[in-house]
C-alpha cells in the first residue's frame, strides 16, 4: 500500500514537471496511465487537472481537452470553480465560446475568474456584444476589476463605440489606482479614444503614462494619423526612437499614411529603409 502511494506521488510529479517543461504529449500519456492504474483523490486531482487542461490548448489538442472534460465529468469535479475555470478558458482558446458559455451557465458558484474568463474569451471571439453584457453583470456582482479585464473590454468599448462605458471603466481605473501600475491598460484607453473621437483625452491620459511601450507608441502614432493629426504623428515615431523604442511593423503601417498624406517622401523612404534594416514585413 505503502509502495502504491509513494508510486502515485510520483506520477504526479512526472506529469508536473513534464508539463513545466512543455513536454506535453507525454504528460497526457502519464496523466493517462496514472487516471487508469491507481485511485486518484479529489484532492489529488484538483490540482494537477487544470495544469493538464490548460496543457491541452497550449500544445493545440483539442481533443486532449475534451477527453479531460469528460474525465471531470465522470470524476464529479465540475463544481470545483478552479477545473471549471479552467475549461472555460481552454474551450475559449479552440474558439468553442459556445461550449464555454454553456459550462460557465451551469456553474453553482462563479468566481472573479470565472467571469474573466468569459467575458475575455468572448472579446477574443467576437462575441463583443454578449462581452460587454457579461462584464456589467459582472459588476453587479461586485466581482474585483483586474488590469489585464479592463484592458480587454475596453478594446471590445473601442470596437463597438461604447465610448461612455469607456469612459466608466477609465474612471474606474483611476479610482483604483490600476491607470498607474497597467502599461496594458493605459495603453487600451488611449486606444479607446484615439478610435472614438477623443482625440485630446488620449493625449492627456498618454502625457501621463509613467512607461511606455512600443504598444504605446504605435497606438499613438496610429490614433494621430486616423485623427488626421499627421504631424503629430510623424513626431511620435521619431520620439518613439529617440526614447530607445524600436518601431514594429503595425509602427511603420500607421505612419506611412501621414508621410503620404504630408508628402513627405524622404520620411517614407526613410521608413522604407528601417523596414529593410530591421527585415520587418509590410
Amino acid at each position: 500500500m505503502m509502495n502504491q502511494s509513494i508510486m502515485k506521488v510520483d506520477f504526479l510529479s512526472k506529469v508536473i514537471d513534464l508539463v513545466h517543461r512543455g513536454l506535453y504529449q507525454e504528460a497526457f500519456s502519464v496523466s493517462k496511465q496514472l487516471f487508469h492504474d491507481y485511485f486518484l483523490t479529489y484532492q489529488t486531482l484538483v490540482p494537477i487537472l487544470p495544469l493538464l487542461i490548460k496543457a491541452s490548448h497550449l500544445s493545440h489538442s483539442y481533443h486532449a481537452g475534451v477527453q479531460l472534460h469528460g474525465f471531470s465529468i465522470k470524476a464529479a469535479l465540475l463544481p470545483d470553480t478552479v477545473v471549471s475555470n479552467s475549461l472555460i478558458s481552454m474551450y475559449s482558446k479552440f474558439s468553442e465560446i459556445t461550449s464555454a458559455r454553456k459550462l460557465f451557465d451551469e456553474m453553482p458558484q462563479r468566481d472573479t475568474v470565472t467571469w474573466s474568463s468569459m467575458v475575455m474569451g468572448s472579446v477574443e471571439n467576437g462575441c463583443l456584444d454578449e462581452a460587454l453584457g457579461l462584464f456589467k453583470q459582472m459588476r453587479a456582482c461586485g466581482c474585483t476589476l483586474k488590469p489585464e479585464l479592463a484592458a480587454c473590454v475596453l478594446s471590445a468599448c473601442s470596437q463597438m463605440g461604447e465610448v461612455k462605458l469607456g469612459r466608466e471603466i477609465h474612471g474606474l481605473s483611476i479610482v483604483q489606482g490600476m491607470i498607474l501600475e497597467s502599461v496594458i491598460l493605459s495603453t487600451a484607453i488611449v486606444n479607446l479614444y484615439m478610435k472614438c473621437r477623443g482625440f485630446r483625452s488620449a493625449l492627456c491620459v498618454f502625457d501621463q503614462m509613467e512607461v511606455r511601450n512600443e504598444v504605446s507608441w504605435t497606438a499613438m502614432v496610429d490614433g494621430c494619423a486616423a485623427n488626421d493629426e499627421y504631424e503629430m504623428a510623424i513626431a511620435c515615431f521619431r520620439t518613439m526612437q529617440a526614447e530607445g523604442m524600436t518601431p514594429n511593423r503595425v509602427t511603420l503601417i500607421s505612419t506611412l499614411p501621414a508621410c503620404a498624406a504630408l508628402r513627405r517622401i524622404k520620411h517614407g523612404k526613410e521608413i522604407h529603409g528601417f523596414r529593410k534594416h530591421y527585415l520587418l514585413p509590410l
